[in-house]
């Protein structure tokens, strides 16, 4: 498809779709040859497109209509199709399109937060919590979640790498799960230690620190990253609170459950954090 064919808008793109299923029901198109069309309208589209929302639809719009190719009376019969379809659409033809535009994105987001621009803050933040689903496309890059996370870091979004991780958000897209995505998991952890580590900036990562140390999922990763001695009156009080609460928790049930050794070792990290913090109030 050269440049003057190329799909202008979702509708038109949506139309050059529809029109290779009418061209393979007619027996015009081969099942490989539709696939291979359907595949180069969302790949165009996605060069073309400047709205990343569009451009996710047209993607699922395209898959669906590989599917309904590879499908008879209801009934996948050729999956590979579709296999095909996420393959190529997400191999080195779309690659470089999609890290260019990953690219911009966020050098203008983070030129513009570092200004205090509330827009790319909360596109930053948008991106940490949902991006799977707000940028779908552009997750399909194994890099992009770090890239976003270290643009996080360096406009000292310590919200934004919270919602990243935070269990409250496990469902709605985030991009470094613990369990989906662990070494991003990991980046955004230790971009919060860094943060936190501040002792005349570090106040909002230290909060955010403290909030995942009450998720079950989170807390000993969480708490051995916490700078216990900038920790001040509040936060020693809010650590106080989160041993309890888990102690509770374990505790306080009509059966007893046994842990297992990562929940046994997250609380002994807990308990062992709140004494220092405490203590540390006496080596300053």
């Amino acid at each position: 498809m050269d440049t003057a064919d190329q799909p202008a808008d979702v509708d038109a793109a949506a139309a050059s779709v529809d029109l290779v299923l009418d061209r393979h029901r007619r027996g015009i198109l081969t099942d490989l040859e539709a696939v291979g069309a359907v595949i180069e309208t969302v790949r165009e589209f996605v060069r073309w497109s400047l709205d990343f929302g569009d451009a996710d639809l047209i993607f699922d719009y395209g898959r669906h209509a590989v599917e309904c190719l590879a499908s008879c009376g209801g009934t996948l019969v050729e999956p590979v199709l579709v296999d095909l379809y996420d393959e190529q659409v997400d191999s080195g033809a779309t690659t470089d399109e999609l890290q260019a535009r990953l690219s911009i994105l966020l050098e203008s987001t983070e030129r513009e937060a570092a200004k205090g621009s509330m827009w790319a803050l909360d596109t930053i933040g948008e991106m940490c919590r949902s991006g799977h689903r707000t940028h779908r496309l552009l997750l399909m890059l194994t890099t992009a979640a770090e890239e976003i996370l270290d643009v996080a870091y360096r406009v000292r979004h310590a919200d934004a790498l919270h919602d990243a991780v935070s269990p409250r958000f496990g469902d709605a897209g985030q991009i470094a799960h613990p369990v989906r995505n662990r070494r991003a998991f990991r980046v955004a952890m230790d971009s919060l230690a860094h943060l936190a580590a501040d002792p005349r900036r570090g106040t909002a990562a230290r909060a955010a620190l403290l909030d995942l140390a009450d998720y079950v999922e989170t807390a000993g990763e969480a708490v051995v990253r916490l700078p216990l001695h900038l920790l001040d009156d509040s936060d020693r009080a809010r650590l106080l609170e989160v041993h309890e609460r888990r102690v509770a928790l374990f505790t306080d049930q009509p059966i007893i459950v046994p842990l297992g050794l990562n929940l046994l070792r997250d609380n002994r990290v807990v308990e062992n954090a709140l004494w220092q913090a405490y203590d540390a109030r006496h080596l300053k």
